[in-house]
């Protein structure tokens, strides 16, 4: 029996068909969708930065990701987002050490007040093998990827009187509560203080 098409034009047709598949494929890849939830408002700078970042990764990657950054707390609560990381219900998020210390407490030590001395103490502590180690167990215990830590800025310190340097809090009480939802209520005051 002879063949419809010579073997030549036969091959020509099965790759022509072939790479008009692997075309129609590569069209066809899912893009990558991704949800960044975060607590502070769109005009804050780690809104405009992530809306950035968010740009330029569609950019480089061609549109094949998408990130779409979710701001003032329109997810959650800063406190639900471990949580939330790890049931995939947001990919990326902007959680301060304190909250990731609720559910990993060595990570709390970044959040200390007055643990630095300045911004340079600060910045060598975000590259030091001491975080990356807190990292990495933060990571192992949670399931979670924390990627990279932020300084926030100096802590304040609110008096009724001049405070003239940082020996006067050798002879106070300086009272500092864990980060919970119920941080925001102010304590009541002690008797005696």
């Amino acid at each position: 029996m002879k063949s419809f098409l010579p073997r030549r034009r036969a091959a020509m047709v099965l790759l022509a068909l072939g790479s008009a598949m692997a075309l129609q494929a590569a069209q066809a890849q899912p893009v990558l969708q991704f949800k960044w939830g975060h607590v502070y408002e769109p005009a804050s700078i780690f809104h405009q930065q992530a809306e950035l970042a968010a740009r330029k990764i569609a950019e480089q990657s061609e549109g094949k990701i998408k990130i779409e950054v979710v701001p003032a707390s329109k997810l959650g609560q800063e406190a639900d987002f471990p949580l939330m990381l790890a049931n995939d219900a947001m990919q990326i998020a902007y959680v301060g050490q304190a909250t990731l210390a609720e559910g990993y407490p060595p990570l709390s030590l970044g959040s200390y007040p007055f643990a630095f001395k300045d911004l340079d103490h600060m910045r060598k502590y975000l590259a030091s093998p001491l975080l990356a180690d807190l990292m990495k167990g933060y990571n192992e215990k949670s399931g979670n990827r924390m990627v990279a830590s932020v300084y926030y800025g100096a802590r304040q310190v609110t008096s009724p009187g001049r405070w003239p340097g940082p020996r006067t809090f050798a002879t106070c009480a300086c009272t500092c509560p864990p980060p919970r939802p119920t941080s925001c209520f102010p304590p009541r005051s002690t008797p005696g203080r």
